[in-house]
């Protein structure tokens, strides 16, 4: 999986003229929406830094990024090649039986 530059700035759904450090979005995000009210926007499912006009989700959620990322984990995940601890099925003897056995006390 690919990994992500912490130095890398995205754009605010807010406000286009705000461009934030990835690492510091969350937080931005609290305070933008404050200072934003009017904006409806809704939280994706897959990744809570997107925020989208609600009209807007379903098209997002079919074609988000995030989603992709997870998928394939989860795939990969439920794969039998991935079990690193397979568990081998023994053949047990059903001939014996402890019916017959007798049982001396002393």
């Amino acid at each position: 999986m690919e990994q992500r530059n912490p130095e890398e700035k995205i754009m605010c759904p807010y406000n286009s003229a705000h461009y934030i450090l990835r690492t510091r979005m969350n937080t931005h995000l609290v305070k933008c929406k404050k200072n934003y009210p009017d904006t409806k926007l809704v939280e994706c499912e897959f990744n809570v830094l997107h925020k989208i006009p609600e009209p807007e989700l379903a098209y997002h959620h079919e074609n988000c990024p995030s989603r992709k990322k997870l998928e394939v984990t989860v795939y990969q995940e439920e794969g039998e090649d991935t079990n690193k601890f397979p568990i081998k099925s023994e053949a047990v003897s059903t001939e014996e039986s402890w019916d017959d056995v007798r049982i001396e006390l002393c």
